[in-house]
């Protein structure tokens, strides 16, 4: 192959159902966490492809367990995702939520860049007291 030709073809099929097909075959297994590796690969895969919708539901399934589980870093990167997905669909309010819930890592994130997702937070939250109404529902 040459790089041209490389570049012309669209992976995003392949991939999706190569890690959907894994998913298939981890359903029967007792491997939640490289189930949820393989979910947290999906969900990238559909950002990737543009489709934000499907990597929400993928990435809320996960992170419900990891903040059972407390997995932190793998909470950190679900939020992280979540955060840009909810962004790109105009979910200012899942985006605000997710925003604040990755500020209680400051521990890991550093003091810096949470104040800087803070800071954003205030930002989306200021232009809600524009709107007549918000609803505070995360999905």
């Amino acid at each position: 192959f040459t790089a041209k030709k490389e570049s012309s073809i669209d992976h995003d099929p392949i991939i999706l159902g190569a890690l959907s097909t894994v998913l298939d075959l981890l359903k029967n297994t007792n491997l939640p966490r490289v189930k949820h590796v393989a979910v947290f690969l999906l969900a990238r895969e559909h950002i990737r492809a543009g489709d934000h919708a499907t990597a929400v539901e993928l990435l809320v399934s996960i992170l419900k367990e990891y903040r059972v589980w407390q997995w932190d870093a793998a909470s950190i990167e679900a939020l992280q995702l979540l955060r840009e997905c909810y962004q790109r669909l105009g979910y200012n309010v899942q985006h605000a939520l997710c925003s604040l819930e990755l500020c209680t890592f400051q521990e890991t994130l550093g003091t810096a860049l949470c104040t800087a997702i803070f800071d954003s937070t205030i930002a989306i939250v200021r232009d809600f007291s524009l709107q007549d109404s918000v609803e505070w529902e995360i999905k």
